[in-house]
Protein backbone atom coordinates (compact mmCIF):
# COMPACT_ATOMS: atom_id res chain seq x y z
CA UNK A 1 0.00 0.00 0.00
CA UNK A 2 2.96 2.61 0.92
CA UNK A 3 4.63 2.14 -2.47
CA UNK A 4 1.42 2.75 -4.18
CA UNK A 5 0.98 5.48 -2.21
CA UNK A 6 4.20 6.73 -3.07
CA UNK A 7 3.88 5.88 -6.87
CA UNK A 8 0.62 7.67 -6.91
CA UNK A 9 2.97 10.84 -4.86
CA UNK A 10 5.78 10.86 -7.69
CA UNK A 11 3.04 10.89 -10.78
CA UNK A 12 1.52 13.84 -8.60
CA UNK A 13 4.62 15.53 -8.22
CA UNK A 14 5.54 14.87 -12.10
CA UNK A 15 2.39 16.38 -13.14
CA UNK A 16 3.06 19.53 -10.82
CA UNK A 17 6.26 19.96 -12.16
CA UNK A 18 5.08 19.55 -15.96
CA UNK A 19 2.23 21.98 -15.02
CA UNK A 20 4.43 24.63 -14.34
CA UNK A 21 7.00 24.14 -16.94
CA UNK A 22 3.96 24.94 -19.03
CA UNK A 23 2.42 27.12 -17.33
CA UNK A 24 5.75 29.39 -17.32
CA UNK A 25 6.32 28.81 -21.53
CA UNK A 26 2.34 30.01 -21.77
CA UNK A 27 3.41 33.21 -20.06
CA UNK A 28 6.52 33.86 -21.61
CA UNK A 29 4.56 33.07 -24.84
CA UNK A 30 2.48 35.74 -23.65
CA UNK A 31 4.25 38.40 -22.42
CA UNK A 32 6.11 37.85 -25.94
CA UNK A 33 2.60 38.09 -27.40
CA UNK A 34 1.99 41.34 -25.47
CA UNK A 35 5.47 43.08 -26.51
CA UNK A 36 4.98 41.68 -30.33
CA UNK A 37 1.43 43.75 -30.26
CA UNK A 38 3.17 46.98 -28.43
CA UNK A 39 5.42 47.32 -31.33
CA UNK A 40 3.12 46.67 -34.30
CA UNK A 41 1.06 49.71 -32.47
CA UNK A 42 4.22 51.63 -32.00
CA UNK A 43 4.98 50.96 -35.70
CA UNK A 44 1.86 51.97 -36.64
CA UNK A 45 1.65 55.15 -35.25
CA UNK A 46 5.15 55.85 -36.45
CA UNK A 47 3.87 55.31 -39.74
CA UNK A 48 0.99 57.11 -39.56
CA UNK A 49 3.13 60.43 -37.93
CA UNK A 50 5.71 60.07 -40.48
CA UNK A 51 3.25 60.17 -43.58
CA UNK A 52 1.26 62.86 -42.18
CA UNK A 53 4.74 65.02 -41.64
CA UNK A 54 5.62 63.84 -44.89
CA UNK A 55 2.51 65.47 -46.21
CA UNK A 56 2.42 68.41 -44.49
CA UNK A 57 6.26 69.19 -45.69
CA UNK A 58 4.84 68.27 -49.53
CA UNK A 59 2.10 70.80 -49.11
CA UNK A 60 4.32 73.38 -48.09
CA UNK A 61 6.80 73.04 -51.15
CA UNK A 62 4.20 72.68 -53.57
CA UNK A 63 2.69 75.74 -52.14
CA UNK A 64 6.06 77.66 -52.37
CA UNK A 65 6.72 76.37 -56.10
CA UNK A 66 3.33 77.86 -56.89
CA UNK A 67 4.44 81.09 -55.05
CA UNK A 68 7.66 81.44 -56.87
CA UNK A 69 5.89 80.68 -60.16
CA UNK A 70 3.69 82.94 -59.85
CA UNK A 71 5.91 85.25 -58.70
CA UNK A 72 8.28 84.20 -62.19
CA UNK A 73 5.05 84.99 -64.03
CA UNK A 74 4.97 88.56 -62.61
CA UNK A 75 8.57 89.36 -63.28
CA UNK A 76 8.07 88.11 -66.92
CA UNK A 77 4.90 90.57 -67.36
CA UNK A 78 7.43 93.25 -65.83
CA UNK A 79 9.93 92.58 -68.14
CA UNK A 80 7.41 92.22 -71.22
CA UNK A 81 6.20 96.21 -70.08
CA UNK A 82 9.98 96.87 -69.67
CA UNK A 83 11.01 95.99 -73.37
CA UNK A 84 7.67 97.45 -74.58
CA UNK A 85 8.77 100.31 -73.23
CA UNK A 86 12.34 100.59 -74.25
CA UNK A 87 11.16 99.91 -77.85
CA UNK A 88 8.53 102.97 -77.80
CA UNK A 89 10.91 105.38 -76.27
CA UNK A 90 12.76 108.07 -78.57
CA UNK A 91 16.60 107.08 -78.96
CA UNK A 92 17.02 110.67 -78.12
CA UNK A 93 16.01 109.93 -74.53
CA UNK A 94 19.02 108.76 -73.58
CA UNK A 95 19.22 108.68 -70.41
CA UNK A 96 15.81 107.22 -70.00
CA UNK A 97 16.34 104.07 -72.33
CA UNK A 98 19.83 103.66 -69.94
CA UNK A 99 17.86 103.51 -67.06
CA UNK A 100 14.75 101.09 -68.67
CA UNK A 101 17.59 98.80 -69.70
CA UNK A 102 19.26 98.77 -66.24
CA UNK A 103 15.65 97.85 -64.92
CA UNK A 104 15.57 95.59 -67.76
CA UNK A 105 18.47 93.37 -66.97
CA UNK A 106 17.54 93.65 -63.45
CA UNK A 107 14.21 91.80 -64.09
CA UNK A 108 15.80 89.23 -66.36
CA UNK A 109 18.53 88.26 -63.63
CA UNK A 110 15.44 87.97 -61.09
CA UNK A 111 13.86 86.01 -63.96
CA UNK A 112 16.93 83.76 -63.95
CA UNK A 113 17.29 83.90 -60.35
CA UNK A 114 13.39 82.36 -59.35
CA UNK A 115 13.68 80.31 -62.18
CA UNK A 116 16.61 78.87 -60.27
CA UNK A 117 15.07 78.60 -57.16
CA UNK A 118 12.27 76.57 -59.17
CA UNK A 119 14.38 73.90 -60.29
CA UNK A 120 16.05 73.72 -56.60
CA UNK A 121 12.51 73.84 -55.24
CA UNK A 122 11.67 70.96 -57.61
CA UNK A 123 14.63 68.52 -56.94
CA UNK A 124 13.71 69.08 -52.96
CA UNK A 125 10.40 67.77 -53.61
CA UNK A 126 11.48 64.56 -55.55
CA UNK A 127 13.87 63.74 -53.03
CA UNK A 128 11.27 64.30 -50.25
CA UNK A 129 8.97 62.50 -52.21
CA UNK A 130 11.71 59.43 -52.64
CA UNK A 131 12.54 59.41 -49.16
CA UNK A 132 8.61 58.90 -48.10
CA UNK A 133 8.70 55.88 -50.41
CA UNK A 134 11.83 54.44 -48.90
CA UNK A 135 10.17 54.88 -45.62
CA UNK A 136 6.38 53.56 -46.25
CA UNK A 137 8.36 50.29 -47.76
CA UNK A 138 10.58 50.06 -44.58
CA UNK A 139 7.63 50.26 -42.11
CA UNK A 140 5.28 48.03 -44.61
CA UNK A 141 8.45 45.29 -44.03
CA UNK A 142 8.77 45.78 -40.52
CA UNK A 143 4.67 45.82 -39.79
CA UNK A 144 4.36 42.62 -42.00
CA UNK A 145 6.96 40.99 -39.91
CA UNK A 146 5.73 42.17 -36.53
CA UNK A 147 2.52 40.64 -37.66
CA UNK A 148 3.91 37.23 -38.78
CA UNK A 149 5.38 37.07 -35.32
CA UNK A 150 2.25 37.64 -33.77
CA UNK A 151 0.30 34.41 -35.64
CA UNK A 152 3.52 32.41 -34.36
CA UNK A 153 3.15 33.68 -31.09
CA UNK A 154 -0.63 32.50 -31.22
CA UNK A 155 0.01 29.46 -32.72
CA UNK A 156 2.27 28.58 -30.17
CA UNK A 157 0.35 29.96 -27.12
CA UNK A 158 -2.47 27.74 -28.81
CA UNK A 159 -0.32 24.43 -29.17
CA UNK A 160 1.23 24.60 -25.35
CA UNK A 161 -2.70 25.22 -24.41
CA UNK A 162 -3.72 21.91 -26.25
CA UNK A 163 -0.61 19.95 -25.17
CA UNK A 164 -1.14 20.85 -21.07
CA UNK A 165 -5.14 19.51 -21.81
CA UNK A 166 -3.48 16.31 -22.84
CA UNK A 167 -1.35 16.04 -20.44
CA UNK A 168 -3.83 17.66 -17.93
CA UNK A 169 -5.93 14.10 -19.28
CA UNK A 170 -3.51 11.67 -19.01
CA UNK A 171 -2.49 12.57 -15.87
CA UNK A 172 -6.02 11.94 -14.47
CA UNK A 173 -6.42 8.87 -15.99
CA UNK A 174 -2.97 7.63 -14.69
CA UNK A 175 -3.85 8.53 -11.01
CA UNK A 176 -7.57 7.25 -11.41
CA UNK A 177 -6.17 3.79 -12.96
CA UNK A 178 -3.09 3.97 -9.79
CA UNK A 179 -6.12 4.78 -7.17
CA UNK A 180 -8.18 1.95 -8.51
CA UNK A 181 -5.08 -0.43 -8.32
CA UNK A 182 -4.21 0.72 -4.55
CA UNK A 183 -8.06 0.17 -3.62
CA UNK A 184 -7.75 -3.15 -5.11
CA UNK A 185 -4.63 -3.87 -3.42
CA UNK A 186 -5.71 -2.56 0.01
CA UNK A 187 -8.92 -4.88 -0.44
CA UNK A 188 -7.22 -7.63 -0.71
CA UNK A 189 -4.86 -7.34 1.96
CA UNK A 190 -8.40 -6.51 4.02
CA UNK A 191 -9.17 -9.83 2.59
CA UNK A 192 -6.24 -12.12 3.78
Amino acid sequence: VEEWKAKIDEVNAEKQKQEESLRQELSSKEEALVQAKKLLKELEEQYETTINSHKSAQEKFEETIQQQRKDLEEHQTEKEKLEEATRSLDITHGTTISSLKEELEHAKALNEDYSSQISSWQEKHETLELRNKELETSLESTTEQTKQRIKELESDIKRIQEEFQEYQAKSSETEKKLRTELQTAQASTTTE
